[in-house]
């Protein structure tokens, strides 16, 4: 795998901020590892992405760090983006165009530097906590853009621990939602059963959804209610649970099996997969 680290500018947030990329080189999985010459040459085309997302007090670097992300990558033939989206809940709003910069601005700049696909059937989106709602508010309101999401261990955002939120929350609250009361965010951007509801009667194309959420985490309950809501409204969602609570012990695994989950779902590019199988 090829591991870029860069700071870019970005004209949606007005400043250099950071992004990470891994790309496979010209041959995937254990095929490096077994020397098959023959394949370094190949020419493989763009290859399919995964947008990686972080939670609330996080950046870039944490999928990095804390998963096996990169050689997630490598086994299954994936690129991966993961970028610095700070308390922004990846929307658009007073301190950078956040939801801008991740659905069009930077894809468009990677697009043209690096091998990865620009096609929707060949992008995907996936993230935890705060990122798990950007996962959902990014994959429902632009639907055409992502053939897949995963949102992991989120629900809605305007029905979790707002009657909790100590001082620093409320100010966050104030500063990136632009309210203190989830009742003003309600029908908006931030309201994610607003959106599935929208997306659902827009006629678009609609990404397939694999929901995850350990059965220990403080949001399952409300990442189950966000599940039932989506089957009822007909997206073509599964949810997927086992024994985990909020940490990167469970999100680790699940990266990996959304991989796994889209190649067998046949979401997989069949122009790359045949030449893994030496078809």
């Amino acid at each position: 795998m090829a591991f870029l680290q860069m700071d870019i500018f970005s004209d949606s947030l007005a400043r250099y901020t950071e992004a990470a990329v891994c790309v496979p080189e010209r041959y995937i999985g254990r095929q490096r590892r077994n020397h098959n010459e023959a394949d370094w040459y190949k020419d493989w085309g763009n290859w399919p992405v995964v947008w990686v997302l972080h939670g609330a007090s996080s950046n870039y670097s944490d999928w990095w760090r804390f998963s096996s992300l990169e050689r997630y990558c490598e086994e299954y033939g994936f690129a991966a983006v993961t970028i610095s989206g700070d308390l922004s809940f990846y929307a658009n709003i007073n301190t950078g165009r956040y939801y801008d910069w991740l659905t069009a601005e930077l894809p468009a700049k990677l697009a043209a530097m690096l091998p990865i696909s620009s096609d929707p059937r060949e992008n995907f989106l996936a993230g935890f906590s705060m990122g798990g709602h950007g996962t959902l508010k990014v994959g429902l309101s632009a639907p055409e853009k992502y053939a897949a999401i995963c949102p992991m261990s989120a629900g809605n955002l305007l029905l979790t621990g707002w009657e909790h939120a100590d001082a620093r929350q409320t100010k966050d609250h104030a500063l990136y939602l632009g309210s203190t009361k989830p009742e003003d965010l309600f029908g908006g951007e931030h309201d994610v059963y607003y959106l599935a509801e929208e997306a659902a009667k827009s006629g678009k194309k609609l990404p397939k959804i694999f929901y995850t959420c350990g059965y220990g985490d403080i949001a399952y309950e409300g990442a189950r209610e966000c599940f039932e809501l989506l089957q009822s409204l007909r997206f073509d969602v599964e949810f997927d649970t086992s024994e985990g609570i909020h940490n990167f012990d469970y999100w680790d695994g699940k990266i990996e099996a959304f991989f796994a989950w889209i190649k067998k779902k046949g979401l997989y590019p069949e122009r790359i997969a045949g030449k893994e199988s030496g078809t």
